[in-house]
């Protein structure tokens, strides 16, 4: 190949051409008209600035332009013209809108009529890979060395001041002349090809084998970016079928799960259904209220009044309850040794009496159930309110308990008078549990509501709480099933739950550190009492329900929980 058909205005051709189907991909012949007007304007501009042989080139012969605008071909011309942009150069017509004009159509309706103009436009066709990498080759060892500064400096004038894209890309350098040029165009960037092909002038090698080793190394290229691309699509499928497959095992596992959440969730349906007392015997105790009422009015000629509390009355009464009593005289207020008397005077069996208590009570069994009879314990009555109202709120507190009281028998951390936790304090944990553990909550936090508190003190307590405004359905943004919940309580409690920090509040319905200090030991000793757990009470907020509980009696608390939270994962991992 000659390098002496190559003129300068079809090597700038190509390289304009090179540059354009890079951003553009298209460039009509107004826009190729625009680069030589500029073109000339430069070599009329700064004629010195150019190499002496592409001036006297100018002065030649001329085309003319779309516009009028003279573009000056070579005497090289005449010996035959080539190319070395690698695809064949056509100009098509396209339309192009251009407005238009609004005009009343057969049915007199307005219509907007669109009008286009007609544009000349080369396609080009982007080179990728291979494909540049031999153009430029191509460009550094055919065209003559002579025109690629000249080149250089109208690439890069038409990247400045021409076009609104930075061509084909690439930095740009200074010529000793001092003018700014496309570095990839320049003489000095191409001077190791050239080097190149003036070895194989000297026989080394010949241009054709090089050219053939070039296409080789760029077709090896080509294929090694498709076997690379082949590779990353098998990866990506490989892990699309990877991330299927794991979401398969996810929902599966998730069914099974739910599963086996279902067969627990039933098993304390049941128990809950086998546990609870039975309509007879809530009727026996509420006969047995009754009987107690006018025994001790005949008695005591006085007006008796005998309220129910405690689980019968908060609605969390098993089979094996007692039925707890309190009675209000009123003219004469007997004591708690005097009341166990009159009742063995009347005639009831297994009287007996524990004045020493915190609550001083009088036992006895009438029916076949074993009673508790205290004298005007108000609280105790507003506490089983208190209970009750949030068992009515969500079935799932009611079930939940019932398999928390199991779970304490079965450890035997269920007895008060033992140093252990009574099942008062462990309702309390459990309320608490619900108000503020759970996300969302289950159970709202009734002494803490703006909207109709009852206004009651007893005392100096405020005993107050929202008991009118209806709640239910207040845990339904929350679908735990109640065997979730009761896993989640059990490993709250079994290794949350810092017990000799924290404090289980009612009255905020929360769990935070402690805020209340111990009282002292008696009245001798003034120490503070050791509280190992802290639960308290939701009205007398100082007193802590689980204050009885020894140390070594609240690890054993605490190991009960973790027993049966991992008893409760493997039952729903089976």
């Amino acid at each position: 190949m000659s390098i002496s058909r190559f003129g300068l205005i079809n090597s700038l051709i190509d390289c304009i051409l090179f540059e354009c189907a890079g951003p553009n991909r298209e460039s009509t012949v107004e826009e190729l008209a625009q680069c030589f007007d500029f073109i000339r304007a430069m070599y009329k501009n700064n004629p010195g600035a150019f190499n002496t042989p592409c001036k006297s080139y100018i002065d030649k012969r001329e085309l003319d332009t779309p516009y009028g605008m003279k573009i000056y071909i070579d005497d090289y011309s005449e010996q035959g013209t080539n190319s070395i942009y690698p695809h064949d150069i056509a100009v098509e017509l396209e339309q192009i809108p251009c407005g238009g004009y609004y005009d009343y159509d057969s049915d007199g309706e307005v219509v907007f009529i669109p009008q286009y103009e007609t544009l000349q436009c080369i396609p080009l066709r982007q080179l990728r890979g291979h494909e540049a990498e031999n153009f430029l080759f191509e460009y550094a060892v055919v065209v003559p060395r002579v025109y690629h500064n000249d080149i250089a400096v109208l690439i890069q004038g038409l990247r400045d001041n021409v076009w609104t894209h930075k061509g084909s890309g690439g930095p740009r350098c200074r010529l000793s002349n001092g003018m700014a040029a496309a570095k990839k165009f320049s003489r000095a960037y191409n001077a190791e090809k050239r080097a190149k092909w003036g070895r194989y002038q000297h026989g080394e090698r010949s241009p054709q084998d090089d050219y053939t080793r070039l296409q080789q190394q760029l077709a090896e290229t080509a294929r090694q970016e498709q076997e690379r691309a082949q590779q990353e699509e098998r990866l990506r499928l490989e892990r699309a079928d990877e991330e299927r497959r794991q979401q398969q095992i996810k929902r599966q596992e998730e069914i099974a799960r739910a599963r086996r959440d279902a067969i627990v969730t039933d098993y304390m349906y049941k128990l809950e259904m086998s546990q609870v007392a039975t309509a007879d015997m809530k009727d026996n105790v509420n006969q047995a209220r009754q009987k107690l009422e006018r025994d001790l009015s005949r008695y005591f000629r006085d007006d008796v009044e005998v309220h129910t509390y405690g689980s019968y009355a908060s609605g969390l009464c098993s089979m094996t309850s007692d039925a707890d009593f309190t009675v209000y005289f009123d003219c004469f207020t007997p004591s708690i040794d005097e009341l166990a008397d009159a009742l063995e005077d009347i005639g009831y069996q297994l009287v007996t009496s524990i004045p020493h208590a915190r609550v001083p009570i009088v036992s006895y069994v009438l029916w076949g159930i074993s009673i508790d009879v205290s004298v005007e314990q108000p609280m105790g009555i507003q506490n089983s309110e208190l209970i009750s109202t949030y068992a009515e709120i969500d079935n799932r507190f009611r079930t939940c308990w019932f398999s928390i009281k199991q779970i304490a028998k079965k450890h035997g951390i269920l007895s008060g008078s033992t140093g252990f936790l009574s099942s008062y304090a462990l309702t309390m944990m459990l309320i608490v549990y619900l108000q503020d553990i759970c996300k969302p909550a289950i159970l709202p936090r009734l002494q803490q509501s703006r909207l109709q508190l009852n206004d009651c003190y007893i005392g100096n307590y405020d005993c107050s709480y929202d008991w009118t405004t209806n709640y239910q359905g207040y845990g339904r943004n929350n679908p735990t099933s109640a065997g979730q919940l009761l896993l989640n309580f059990c490993n709250y409690y079994g290794y949350v739950f810092d017990y000799a920090a924290q404090e289980v509040n009612p009255y905020l319905g929360k769990i935070k550190n402690r805020s209340y200090n111990s009282p002292a030991r008696t009245r001798n000793d003034l120490r503070p009492r050791s509280w190992p757990i802290c639960v308290l009470d939701p009205f007398i907020t100082g007193r802590n329900v689980a204050g009885n509980c020894g140390r070594s009696n609240v690890v054993k608390i605490r190991d009960s929980f973790r027993n049966a939270c991992v008893y409760l994962k493997r039952a729903l991992r089976r």
